[in-house]
């Protein structure tokens, strides 16, 4: 008997360590025989949040192994990517990569654009974009798409696309969202991992929200900036938590409707976290609790990111004496698979008017080859765009045993149709200023091919209505044809010894037809006809649009344009051509005829700061009979800069100048920034009546300085302007002007 007792006390004995270590794990306590769980929270804070980084680079120097994360916006972005595998080190040199300036601007870089595109640069339009549906106006959900960011964090978690699970992760991972809708904090735990992180980052009013799962999810920084009870909902033994979030404003720094916005952005996400860390401490948890020194640094100081690193090294190392004890726990390896991936199928995922086949044919994926992150972010940029999205993305899917990519083109949120404004203003400051109001409407994907109609509006100095069709005739091609219609009246003056004699109003109508080749994303070539019926009476100030004395010019056209700048106010490489050719002829039912020849360019370079660039012009009209009118036109800033705006008219025309600018301000945010440049120009031209007066000793020389801003309403110039005979002008004007 006493043996029977002597078994059994050895047997509870030996079972109770059991019991009493199963009841741990279910309660999340930390157990003596086994590795302590380490859990790490990463709160958000925009470019604050790369101070994570250093202190993931103590961690791993000091061999400390982390067992799950979670993190919130840029949090979760470190997070994320730190959980997909990669080292400190790596995530340094991904955020050292990144080109700050344009991530958070949407549009395709300008030298993919499809050419078509590149003439609304044209327009002198602003770019921002309203919807118009049955007869409302439609506000875009965010400033930008963030379409370039949801790409770059695509790319980044490549190598993990296949695993939907974010506990198969290398390290286990929770992203945090809100539920714009209920307010409440989103656990992003399985699906995409790069869509999850966008939408965890995703900042209201800045950026749409991003539908997943049937929720529509912005920053989790509204809701669960410091998601500690995440990891502690997770296992976590011992939690390192690091809160990089903005201070509260000072009431001598809330001064405007601004700030006051921004601090209530702040005490959003400034309460929730102090209700989680409270709550941490409360407990009986093992913590640190980590706050880098980030005083200089605001959340929109992504063009200095990197200098928060050390910062955050900093803070860590002054913890290293309680971290010592989970030293050396057997770190994982952290490996991803890196190498690109062959794609042997592509399927489309698109909710447009436009047809698969014309996404797959500017998408360009050859099936049976490697495909790098890399190369597919650039071949969607492509398809992105053709403007008619409002983001393109990807998923990589199996299918047989295949691996291929699921291209997901979603529409615009504003719709089909789009209406822009303008504004134009013009001063010398000599009494002789205008101005014009400008809208359009246009109306894309008219049909599967990606056919447009479009109508202008202009009013002011000039007055123009305006529409146009263009229609791409096949997939497989780059033909089109298109026509245009338009009636308009202008003022023009009669210049005698730079004095102005006579003001005149110009009325025309005007129908084109042209079909045409784009070239590419650099150019097109184009042919058609034209039929203008034009009428000139003296400027009296009345509306009267049909008096006046009148002809008519039908005639045969040819053009060819080349466009690669980068953009199109104050460019910094590229080159811009255009050449025409203007056949007038009787035969086609007008009263002249003559052959016009004109042509005009520039050439840009840069380097550093400083942009050089080559401008030149060129104009011929030989073969007159009838009435012609004088068929060019010069004056004006940077077009014989000291004379008034077409103060030279004649049928022959030469111009060539070289112009100088350099940025005076830093480089900052695209969507935030404002370019200050001074600049100069040195310029040589005139024009003339006959072939036989066309002479070098005939040229007239000028020269400008000026100041100018790249505004989101156009460029700014204040300028000054000479020329060799004395003739001065300022000059002051908003809006783009060709």
């Amino acid at each position: 008997m006493r043996a029977a007792y002597l078994l059994l006390t050895i047997l509870i004995l030996l079972y109770s360590p059991l019991v009493f270590a199963e009841k741990n794990i279910e309660k999340g306590l930390p157990q003596k025989n086994l590795k302590p769980q380490i859990g790490l929270v990463l709160s958000g804070g925009g470019a604050r949040g790369a101070a994570h980084i250093g202190v993931l680079k103590i961690l791993e120097e000091m061999d400390i192994a982390i067992d799950m994360i979670a993190g919130t916006s840029m949090g979760a972005v470190v997070g994320g990517l730190y959980a997909s595998g990669y080292t400190a080190i790596e995530i340094e040199q991904i955020v050292h990569d990144i080109d700050w300036q344009n991530i958070f601007d949407d549009r395709t870089e300008r030298k993919d654009i499809q050419f078509r595109h590149k003439r609304t640069d044209d327009d002198r339009l602003m770019d921002f974009k309203l919807g118009f549906k049955d007869g409302k106006i439609i506000f875009p959900k965010g400033l930008i798409k963030g379409q370039k960011l949801l790409l770059q964090l695509k790319q980044r978690t490549y190598p993990v696309q296949n695993i939907k699970n974010f506990d198969d992760l290398p390290i286990r991972f929770r992203a945090i969202a809100t539920d714009i809708e209920t307010g409440k904090a989103a656990i992003l735990k399985k699906g995409d991992l790069g869509l999850a992180l966008f939408a965890s980052m995703s900042i209201p009013a800045l950026m749409p929200p991003v539908e997943l799962d049937g929720r529509l999810l912005v920053d989790g920084s509204v809701a669960n900036n410091v998601p500690i009870d995440i990891v502690r909902n997770m296992g976590a033994d011992f939690i390192i938590v690091v809160d990089v979030g903005s201070p509260l404003l000072t009431k001598e720094n809330i001064t405007s409707v601004l700030s006051v916005t921004d601090q209530l952005i702040r005490l959003l996400g400034h309460n929730n976290s102090l209700r989680q860390i409270n709550a941490l401490k409360k407990s009986d948890l093992d913590h640190i609790i980590i706050r880098p020194d980030l005083a200089n640094f605001t959340n929109g100081d992504f063009m200095k990111i990197t200098e928060a690193i050390p910062k955050g090294a900093l803070a860590a190392s002054k913890f290293k004496a309680e971290l010592s004890q989970y030293a050396n726990t057997n770190n994982i390896q952290l490996v991803t698979n890196k190498l690109p991936l062959i794609i042997e199928f592509v399927r489309i995922e698109n909710d447009t008017n436009l047809s698969d086949q014309m996404i797959l044919r500017h998408l360009e994926i050859k099936t049976g080859l490697p495909l790098s992150p890399e190369e597919l972010n650039k071949k969607i940029a492509k398809v992105y765009g053709l403007e008619a999205f409002e983001r393109v993305s990807y998923d990589l899917i199996t299918e047989d045993g295949k691996t291929g990519v699921l291209i997901k083109a979603t529409a615009s949120s504003i719709g089909k149709n789009h209406i822009r404004f303008g504004l134009l203003l013009s001063d010398n400051l000599k009494g002789d200023s205008s101005y014009s109001l400008l809208s359009s409407l246009t109306m894309t994907e008219v049909n599967d091919l990606g056919a447009e109609l479009r109508f202008d509006a202009e009013t002011g100095e000039k007055l123009l209505l305006a529409g146009e069709y263009y229609q791409p005739l096949n997939i497989v091609s780059n033909l089109f044809i298109s026509g245009k219609a338009s009636i308009g009246a202008r003022n023009s003056s009669v210049f005698e010894d730079g004095t102005i004699t006579e003001e005149l109003r110009v009325s025309a109508i005007d129908f084109r037809a042209f079909g045409g080749l784009l070239l590419g994303t650099w150019g097109e070539i184009k042919a058609g006809m034209s039929r203008q019926w034009i009428k000139v009476r003296e400027n009296d100030g009345s509306f009267s649009f049909f008096s006046g004395e009148r002809f008519v010019s039908s005639a045969i056209i040819a053009q060819l344009n080349v466009d690669t700048f980068d953009r199109i106010s104050f460019p910094k490489d590229g080159l811009r051509v255009s050449m025409t050719y203007y056949g007038a002829r009787k035969i086609l039912g007008g009263n002249n005829e003559f052959n016009l020849f004109q042509a005009g360019g520039r050439y840009v370079k840069t380097f550093g700061k400083n942009t050089l660039g080559f401008a030149f012009a060129a104009g011929a009209t030989f073969s007159r009979d009838g009435q012609v009118p004088s068929a060019f036109s010069m004056g004006g800033f940077q077009f014989m800069s000291g004379l008034a705006k077409e103060q030279l008219t004649g049928a022959f025309l030469g111009y060539g100048a070289i112009r100088y600018h350099r940025q005076l301000t830093k480089e900052q945010l695209n969507v935030i920034d404002l370019p200050i440049y001074i600049g100069a120009s040195l310029e040589a031209g005139n024009v003339w009546n006959n072939k036989n007066d066309v002479s070098f000793r005939s040229l007239i020389f000028a020269g400008s300085v000026f100041l100018g801003v790249d505004s989101p309403i156009g460029p700014i110039y204040l300028g000054f302007g000479m020329t060799d005979r004395n003739e001065q002008s300022l000059h002051f004007s908003l809006g783009q002007s060709f």
